[in-house]
């Protein structure tokens, strides 16, 4: 029994009703096909420290869209 009160068998048998079947009957996607179809809304992100010379600091976090491979926001 799963946390919200239907069993494991009962889900298995709605999904299988509504035709989705489990994850090894479905079409794979690899990786870059997977990217290649959502680049547009996915966007990477990073955060770094830079040290300088004068003993200052800098925090840098920025985003990248996949699609555009533009930086969108700097900080």
């Amino acid at each position: 029994m799963s946390i919200d009160g239907v069993s494991a068998t009962t889900g298995a048998k709605i999904l299988r009703q509504a035709g989705v079947f489990p994850a090894g009957a479905r079409a794979q996607l690899r990786w870059r096909e997977f990217l290649r179809a959502n680049a547009a809304s996915i966007m990477a992100c990073d955060f770094f420290i830079v040290d300088t010379l004068w003993l200052g600091r800098f925090y840098v976090l920025f985003f990248l869209e996949l699609s555009s491979r533009r930086v969108r926001a700097l900080a």
